[in-house]
């Protein structure tokens, strides 16, 4: 799959200010798109991982916040 920049992104790969939700739904259906790409066995290992390292982030954010 090409890798495409996120029209809702600077330079440097970060979310333009007022456009995070549109970063995040471009971002989210990229992903979407590159799991159509993939065998079954490699989705559900790729969905897994993912859900890890969003469990990892959202832990880490809590952490800061406290």
């Amino acid at each position: 799959m090409e890798n495409e920049m996120n029209p809702y992104a600077d330079q440097d790969g970060k979310p333009l200010p007022g456009k995070i939700a549109d970063f995040l739904e471009w971002s989210d259906q990229q992903y979407e798109r590159y799991l159509t790409t993939l065998s079954n066995e490699e989705r559900e290992k790729e969905v897994r991982l993912r859900e890890k390292r969003q469990a990892r982030i959202q832990s880490q954010i809590s952490v800061s916040i406290v």
